[in-house]
């Protein structure tokens, strides 16, 4: 179970860094005793029924975009 679902969106324009604000975010939140997962939807190619599929899995306390 993840306390901490970070969705990082798709965005019309080809970027090539990871969501660098999340990782931070989400390392502050681990060190804070959380479980976070960051779910990177242009990276992993998702659709929104991938990504319906991906939060339920995740089953997470907070979602935060």
């Amino acid at each position: 179970m993840t306390d901490v679902l970070l969705i990082y969106p798709t965005y019309s324009y080809t970027r090539k860094n990871p969501p660098l604000g999340l990782a931070y975010l989400a390392s502050y939140l681990e060190q804070s005793g959380y479980i976070v997962k960051i779910l990177d939807v242009s990276a992993e190619h998702l659709t929104p029924a991938d990504m319906e599929k991906e939060i339920a899995v995740a089953h997470p306390k907070i979602v935060g975009i």
